[in-house]
């Protein structure tokens, strides 16, 4: 029960809107003492060990954070490169360890990790050592309902600062032992087809994988096993006890052998787990394979719950944060799954004389948790993924047992040759490779088979989940009203409502603002892109699919800058819009200038300006638009300038609105004296990032509004603002403070500097 408490008290820290001060482990470590002497208060002494637990690894982390110095001036720091690298193009990426700043040595135990970028950087090694000079700042990213998460990223992996390179000096280029083996196989399997899949399994390397690899992999649902997972150090595990017992049958008895299985399998599942830089699931699966083994050696009996709570309880206490990652809850849950499907499997109950009975029931068996997999995993699935691979059940049937008889033992040899016989190495990697074509075959099944389900049905697959355990482990007369009651809960069908919304989308610098009601949705504008990706793949998207829209009703561009109309390729491939209006002339899209009107879904859309439609639209010719329904207004006003604002008011003098889109990012040339007497808004909203180049929004543009009593909110520290609509009422949801607000992102939104 004590780890029972622990697991509570560690898995709520995300929750947590503040870690206590060190000063607090003095009285809950007195309670402590205290609740001892009580058998029935082991659950709280759990809690108090967890709290101090939370309290040492939160403070350590806020305490290198702090450490981390700040501002618009470079710094030069010392330290190790901490990560795999192989330069693939001008911009590096890698992870740098702090041993000093501006000559200042940091103590060890606040030595902070960097995410580090260098245009047309040096090839730098895991393991030598660098002074660089850096422009360096707490991680800060966007806050949206749904999408990439970068500061529980940059918490739940210990990094504490990102920063870009201006210059460099090595100082010992001393090349760690595991990237002089990722070289020595990178060059071994250069030119192999399968290069990006065996580096995945051999190192956990994924940078090889491109978009196209990550779509296979994810439609069916393959992508867990092409890396260093679980699966594969318990693999490593086995070939090691047998290479243990093989070793042990050729040798003179003697009575030390015994632990001989044991140590090679720990030796090579302790290398395999190193190869992939101890990740979780590779250190979950260790700390149980090693459990086994001393259980086994000892005579021990512990129920397998009991292996898995163990080696749940020793990852939190001694990594909390692994929590905050999506691989923590995949990793547990299936092996929690799997051992309630071996558990109440009814095919092994019954016993089989001959090998072809035996094989039969191992094949159901492995049916019977595929499908238990499938279902169970269906909740996380759709929290951290967004839907789930239709056919993953059927794949990875088939490829599992190929991968791990056959794939994971080449790898492993291969691994081993590269340091013994270099054609050996060659060819183990040319079979390994060879061993890869018909998983890629069969993966390439998939394409297609993602279901993309939003979050708003987690309650449901959720109740779904417990009604179908309850099914499985408990006699259908004790719970058929229990039963009957979620079902009903399941099917109840929600009430209609008249509201509408309007999203402010956090997109950093750039603007995208969706307008839903009934299902149904209209973009204004669809952020920035990027060499290999756009605002539309990152935020836009995760966004539509988590409200299940599929099509757009119509996109509407306020002018032809990247940061607003970047996305458009991206947007009209995914969600084919049923019509499109820009303000300038582009093929497909019809005008939109002053005097368009439109209705949809009972709201009103009427264009302010621009007078005419242009060849190539800039600031000035930004489509301007009044959105309203009988009670409500917003005015999206694009990039509009102060030139534009004032003969825009000369021809609507009475324009009002209650919502107003600050011009241009709040830039000192939009935002006029006069827009805003007239407008009135009750709300200003800018589109900003926090760290961007201009320093938008201006502070006298931000001070004219507020002065006037305007209140102002933009999204570089509010994240994506939600305002919904429903008769005569209004609500405004600021998803940074409202829905994720927690103690990290206040320890990272307390800076208030910008570059």
């Amino acid at each position: 029960m004590i780890a029972v408490g622990i697991i509570i008290s560690v898995l709520s820290l995300e929750r947590w809107p503040a870690i206590p001060s060190l000063w607090w482990i003095a009285p809950a470590l007195l309670t402590l003492a205290i609740c001892v002497r009580y058998s029935f208060a082991f659950v709280f002494q759990g809690i108090l060990i967890g709290l101090v637990t939370v309290i040492v690894h939160g403070s350590l982390y806020i305490e290198r954070s702090d450490t981390l110095i700040q501002g618009p001036e470079n710094i030069t720091i010392n330290g190790r490169i901490d990560s795999l690298f192989k330069k693939k193009s001008q911009s590096s990426e890698f992870i740098f360890v702090v041993s000093q700043i501006n000559g200042k040595t940091v103590p060890y135990l606040q030595r902070l990790s960097l995410q580090l970028y260098w245009q047309n950087g040096e090839n730098v090694k895991l393991g030598q050592q660098w002074q660089l000079t850096v422009r360096a700042r707490l991680p800060y990213g966007r806050v949206n309902e749904v999408g990439f998460d970068l500061e529980r990223y940059f918490v739940a992996h210990h990094l504490h600062g990102v920063g870009h390179v201006i210059s460099g000096v090595v100082m010992d280029d001393s090349v760690a032992l595991r990237q002089k083996w990722f070289d020595r196989v990178y060059h071994s399997t250069a030119n192999l087809v399968h290069q990006p899949l065996l580096l995945a399994l051999s190192f956990g390397y994924r940078d090889e994988l491109n978009d196209a690899h990550w779509q296979v992999l994810r439609d069916s649902g393959l992508a867990h096993l092409m890396a260093i997972s679980g699966l594969h150090i318990g693999l490593a595990f086995g070939f090691g006890w047998w290479l243990g017992r093989w070793f042990k049958a050729l040798l003179p008895e003697f009575p030390y052998l015994i632990w001989l299985p044991m140590i090679i399998a720990a030796i090579i599942s302790c290398g395999y787990a190193w190869l992939a830089g101890f990740s979780l699931p590779t250190t979950r699966a260790l700390i149980m394979c090693l459990v086994f083994s001393f259980c086994t050696l000892f005579r021990l009996y512990w129920a397998k719950w009991q292996s898995v709570l163990f080696t749940l309880l020793v990852c939190l206490l001694v990594d909390p944060f692994s929590a905050l990652s999506s691989g923590f809850w995949l990793s547990f849950g299936a092996v929690a799954i799997l051992i309630l499907g071996l558990s109440i499997n009814p095919v092994t109950r019954s016993g089989a004389s001959s090998w072809v009975l035996r094989w039969k029931l191992k094949v159901k068996l492995a049916l019977f948790l595929q499908a238990l997999l499938f279902v169970f995993l269906i909740p996380v699935q759709v929290e951290n993924f967004g839907g789930i691979s239709l056919i993953s059940p059927v794949i990875n049937f088939i490829v599992i047992p190929w991968v791990s008889l056959i794939t994971v033992p080449l790898v492993l040899s291969g691994l081993l040759a590269e340091w013994l016989v270099d054609s050996l190495g060659e060819t183990l990697w040319q079979l390994a490779n060879w061993s890869l074509v018909p998983v890629w075959e069969i993966a390439q099944w998939g394409i297609g088979y993602w279901l993309i389900l939003s979050k708003e049905h987690l309650p449901t697959l959720m109740l779904s989940t417990l009604v179908a355990i309850a099914i499985l482990l408990m006699p259908w007369r004790k719970i058929r009203w229990w039963l009957m009651s979620m079902i009903l809960v399941i099917l109840y069908p929600k009430p209609s409502t008249s509201e509408w919304q309007v999203d402010i989308l956090d997109v950093g610098h750039g603007l995208a603002v969706l307008i839903e009601r009934n299902g149904e949705a209209v973009l204004y504008d669809t952020g920035n892109r990027w060499l290999n990706n756009s605002i539309a793949d990152r935020v836009i998207k995760p966004i539509l699919h988590q409200r299940t829209i599929s099509q757009l009703e119509g996109v509407i561009l306020s002018h032809a800058d990247s940061d607003h109309a970047g996305g458009i390729e991206s947007i009209n491939q995914h969600f084919d819009p049923k019509w499109r209006r820009s303000s300038d002339r582009r093929d497909g899209f019809m005008p939109c200038i002053q005097g368009n009107d439109w209705e949809w879904q009972g709201l009103r859309f009427e264009v302010l300006w621009p007078p005419k439609q242009v060849n190539r639209a800039f600031n000035p010719h930004s489509c301007v638009i009044l959105l309203s329904d009988d009670e409500h207004s917003v005015l999206l006003t694009g990039d509009v300038d102060g030139i534009a604002e004032m003969l825009m008011l000369n021809q609507y003098p009475n324009l009002t609105a209650d919502i107003l889109l600050v011009p241009h990012h709040g830039s000192l040339t939009s935002s006029s004296v006069k827009l805003i007497d007239h407008v009135q808004p009750e709300y200003a909203i800018a589109s900003t990032a926090k760290y961007n180049p201009w320093n938008l929004p201006a502070k006298v543009v931000v001070d004219r509004y507020q002065d006037r009593s305007i209140k102002w909110l933009e999204t570089a520290s509010s994240g994506q603002i939600t305002i919904t609509f429903n008769g005569k009422n209004r609500t405004i949801i600021q998803h940074r403070k409202d829905n994720k607000m927690n103690w990290y992102r206040k320890l990272f939104g307390a800076l208030s500097v910008k570059e």
